[in-house]
């Protein structure tokens, strides 16, 4: 083989994984950030977040099913927090299911965990605003 073609082959090949490991990055970030998955959006309203942060995870019965876009002051009492959920859980969601604060663990980081309503309440809607429990604090 000539050197110039070695050259080729090896450029060749650098590109080509090059390609592999961009195509596999953009999978992984994308797999978190829930862009291949289908996905709608629900609000709540609490009186406090108690350092509940965007990009926190919202969790059904144990089981991440979403996470926390915004956290909007509404007024001096009302602080709103809009969730994207997946779209395979919302037939779980009920219109009277609950929404509270709580802590991973003892004193991880704040998440929004979601309280099954009853099994013969209708599902939630995309943009629906669920019922609140005021989260208990360790002032409190």
């Amino acid at each position: 083989m000539e050197p110039g073609k070695n050259k080729k082959i090896i450029v060749g090949l650098f590109i080509i994984l090059g390609f592999i490991l961009f195509t596999v990055a953009i999978f992984v970030i994308g797999s978190k950030e829930n862009l291949f998955t289908p996905t709608f959006k629900i609000n709540a309203e609490f009186e406090t977040v108690s350092g509940l942060k965007p990009g926190a995870s919202v969790r059904m019965n144990g089981i991440s099913v979403g996470k926390v876009d915004n956290i909007d002051i509404k007024s001096k009492t009302i602080v709103l927090v809009e969730m994207t959920l997946e779209k395979g859980v919302q037939k779980f969601i009920k219109k009277d299911s609950k929404a509270t604060i709580s802590s991973e663990g003892l004193v991880g980081n704040k998440i929004v965990e979601l309280i099954p309503g009853s099994t013969e309440a209708p599902s939630v809607m995309d943009n629906e605003m669920l019922a609140t429990i005021k989260p208990v604090e360790v002032q409190d």
